[in-house]
């Protein structure tokens, strides 16, 4: 009667012992699942803005094809037209719109400058950081780049192509010290004939 009762408390207590086992498996699991959503909800993000960037890239497109004239200015002469390669965040021709361009019309030069800088401010409402470029690239230095203060748009001035650069904030390791280097930020970029 004795090794009865022994043999039956420990077979409780082997039973309690897979319960407890069960349970952290179990657990485990559940982060799993818990991390695999944040995983989720961050790319969708990120495929939000991606979206964004191929959007406002084909409205600079439409610009470049609206106002010929401008995209002649720009043809071989950095720095004039369309043919804009900034450095900079704060790069004026990006930022200084001519409310003038909408009233009443204005000059094809202006309206380069107009286009620019709305297009600038459509990209910072829409994008986190979004910041955009427009040159004459060929492609041939490779990946642009950008840090959240300098802008690097390898922009060749080769060829007659329009590249159409945008970049923001992809930054989904979601650390404050990661913002200032240039794997925190997507990237999009296109090429266009406007001609």
């Amino acid at each position: 009667m004795n090794r009865r009762r022994c043999s039956s408390a420990a077979m409780g207590g082997f039973t309690l012992l897979e319960v407890l086992i069960a349970i952290v498996i179990v657990s485990i699991g559940m982060l799993g699942v818990a991390a695999m959503q944040a995983t989720t909800l961050k790319n969708a993000g990120s495929s939000k803005y991606r979206s964004a960037a191929i959007s406002l890239t084909s409205d600079m497109a439409d610009r470049l094809r609206a106002n010929l004239e401008g995209v002649m200015q720009g043809n071989g002469v950095v720095g004039t037209g369309y043919n804009r390669p900034r450095t900079t965040v704060a790069d004026a021709v990006y930022n200084t719109p001519d409310p003038a361009c909408r009233s009443g019309g204005c000059l094809p030069a202006a309206m380069v400058l107009d286009d620019l800088a709305a297009w600038q401010a459509r990209l910072a409402a829409n994008l986190p950081r979004g910041v955009g470029v427009v040159c004459i690239d060929s492609g041939s230095l490779g990946a642009p780049t950008f840090d959240g203060a300098t802008i690097n748009p390898q922009c060749d001035g080769l060829g007659s192509l329009y590249a159409i650069k945008v970049f923001w904030l992809d930054n989904r390791t979601e650390t404050a010290g990661d913002t200032a280097t240039t794997g925190a930020y997507g990237v999009f970029t296109t090429r266009v004939t406007p001609l």
